[in-house]
């Protein structure tokens, strides 16, 4: 027998299901839409000093705060951003306040309590233990191996419009020559589509800055690299790994067995990640070699574009020197099974 309502004289006037059926397609009408495009940036900005008075040599870029507000307001649109070289605390401060101020231009509501636009994350960081003037000790493991001795930290950075509801880093264990006095390493964001997230809507989001110059600790980086994000990164979530690596992706480098492209996606490839840049050109000063990257993985995230975006020319007036890496994204709205 189909259940009906019935007026007060007694009489069907519809069938319980057709209402039922009516208000499902009024909720599905009102809820948010199932999908969601989020912008998302890489970009090397090369605040490598720690004071702000001058460069860290004669070949950087002005380490000036009109830059770091300039590169702000880049910025402000985009809904995820991966920073690398954001030692000087100040200037990635002037950053994010130049994000905000130009925020509203953007017209993207805030997802969090305080009104704000976006949520920055610094690291790796320094124990504090391990801050102040290194020990001897460490001074002498320094001068005879590839022991890091991290002076400064915070060496990357992701700003967020999304959430962000667990995080973690790791500093790398090898590291030479100037590298090696920065605490570098990957950083690690999960993001909610809001603050009270359901079960599995989230992203996965992982930012690193591999060592420039030596290929054979790069080699050891990835291994660590690859190991926390299998760790961190839940399996049902969708992921993002984004940063500068310091390794050619073009298509040469690429076509080598033997190569790093090819060792990089040895480690990146098992773990679900497909490189978004395959067709673009370089990101370095002369933008000849292809070095930084967005990885994605997992069904809820598709790529709807993928560019190089160099904020004016390079090596002469862009905000840094390098290009930044950008990519149009589609994140399907998580689907969580109603208890029966």
């Amino acid at each position: 027998m189909r259940a009906s309502i019935r007026s007060p004289s007694g009489e069907s006037r519809w069938p319980l299901q057709a209402v039922l059926l009516g208000l499902a397609a009024c909720a599905a009408a009102l809820s948010p839409a199932r999908a969601e495009n989020l912008d998302v940036i890489q970009y090397n900005v090369q605040f490598v000093a720690p004071w702000d008075f001058s460069r860290a040599s004669p070949s950087h870029y002005p380490n000036t705060e009109e830059r770091a507000r300039a590169i702000g307001q880049a910025l402000a649109c985009y809904d995820i951003v991966a920073l690398n070289e954001t030692i000087n605390d100040r200037r990635r401060r002037q950053i994010l306040a130049a994000m905000e101020a130009a925020a509203a231009a953007c017209g993207k509501p805030s997802r969090f309590g305080g009104g704000n636009s976006f949520q920055l994350l610094a690291g790796p960081s320094l124990p504090p233990a391990a801050q102040g003037w290194p020990s001897l000790a460490a001074l002498a493991a320094f001068a005879r191996s590839d022991v890091p001795m991290a002076v400064t930290d915070d060496e990357v950075a992701i700003v967020t419009r999304l959430p962000v509801i667990a995080s973690g880093s790791h500093i790398f264990g090898s590291a030479r020559g100037t590298d090696a006095l920065t605490a570098k390493g990957v950083l690690h964001a999960r993001l909610g589509r809001s603050g009270a997230a359901r079960p599995g809507d989230a992203i996965e989001v992982f930012v690193t800055h591999l060592q420039a110059n030596h290929a054979e600790i790069r080699r050891s980086q990835f291994a660590e690299l690859a190991a926390f994000v299998a760790t961190r990164a839940e399996p049902g979530l969708p992921a993002l790994l984004l940063g500068d690596f310091n390794i050619d992706g073009a298509a040469a480098a690429r076509a080598d067995p033997q190569g790093e492209y090819r060792n990089m996606m040895r480690h990146l490839a098992p773990l679900g990640f497909r490189d978004l840049g395959l067709a673009l050109g370089g990101t370095d000063s002369w933008e000849r070699r292809r070095i930084d990257y967005i990885f994605l993985r997992g069904e809820g995230l598709q790529a709807r574009d993928a560019r190089v975006e160099t904020f004016g020319e390079l090596p002469f007036d862009a905000l840094s020197d390098h290009a930044a890496v950008t990519a149009a994204l589609r994140w399907a709205r998580a689907v969580v099974p109603t208890p029966p």
